[in-house]
């Protein structure tokens, strides 16, 4: 989604592309399952200790005054976020990470050109809404901000996933057999 806004707004023609299968067309359900539960995240500017230095190492290799719900959600285990945050860690240096996160933007760019329902916002429009130039380029950045972080998010988990129950189980449709 952030890569068909981000791609809209600076005039890229994004959607309106006949889908594969009409069943693409269905909406989906909004919202979270009934039955999924809603984790408790930590708060990371209230901790103090061990805690807090993993939350501070992660805002400073991430370059990012915000925690991720992930590390905050494996706060309440101190011990194991520091852990999983160190494997974790050494695994965002590897070159294989970085063309996974670029293989994920790629692939999120490539789908987002594909929507079947056009997404018809640029610049010219967004203003016409309302919004000023500097509102226009800050929502221009969030986007970036999130076209970035979120590939990079997605992959650690399932690194984290991998080195918990092994990378066969990773490679498997997330939901088979639920």
């Amino acid at each position: 989604l952030a890569a068909a806004l981000k791609g809209a707004l600076n005039g890229l023609k994004i959607g309106g592309v006949k889908p594969g299968f009409e069943e693409d067309l269905k909406p989906l359900p909004q919202g979270p399952p009934a039955s999924m539960c809603i984790p408790r995240l930590v708060n990371p500017n209230e901790v103090e200790g061990l805690l807090r230095e993993v939350y501070e190492s992660i805002r400073e290799e991430t370059g990012s005054e915000s925690v991720a719900s992930v590390w905050r959600a494996l706060g309440h285990h101190p011990e194991y976020l520091e852990l999983a945050w160190g494997f974790a860690r050494e695994a965002q240096k590897s070159k294989g990470f970085e063309i996974t996160v670029s293989l994920s933007q790629g692939a999120a760019a490539a789908a987002a050109q594909e929507f079947p329902h056009p997404v018809d916002l640029d610049r010219e429009k967004a203003a016409a809404l309302g919004c000023s130039g500097e509102e226009i380029d800050l929502i221009d950045q969030t986007l970036d901000h999130f076209i970035h972080l979120i590939p990079r998010v997605n992959v650690t988990i399932l690194l984290l996933k991998a080195a918990l129950l092994g990378e066969g189980r990773v490679r498997r449709k997330p939901f088979e057999n639920q």
